[in-house]
């Protein structure tokens, strides 16, 4: 997902070893971080049912593999779905959600 959200060109990851040569002119070294560290192992769950729809035609079939097969350093968390009608909807009510959480959580 990260390589196609709000405009990310995948063409960052696919050119970077040609970009980013070694001192002896041979392509960079890629490698894959699998530690998530961010999200909780719920959330990752969500997300691997989501991504593994998610065509990645042009890297290759391992590299998607690896980057989809992250591992939790936290337990737990929680995952809430909505639907909205509309775009207008949608955001009347994300920020409905961040005001919530602003007076009550801070």
């Amino acid at each position: 997902s990260i390589y196609t959200f709000r405009g990310a060109d995948v063409n960052g990851i696919l050119e970077f070893p040609d970009t980013f040569r070694r001192a002896d002119g041979t392509p960079a070294p890629v490698g894959v971080l699998t530690t998530s560290r961010r999200s909780g192992s719920e959330l990752l769950a969500a997300t691997r049912l989501l991504t593994r729809r998610m065509p990645l035609t042009r890297l290759p079939a391992d590299t998607v593999r690896a980057h989809r097969e992250l591992h939790a350093v936290r337990e737990g968390g929680r995952v809430e779905t909505y639907t909205y009608p509309t775009a207008s909807t949608e955001l009347e009510n994300i920020a409905d959600l961040l005001r919530r959480a602003h007076l009550e959580d801070g």
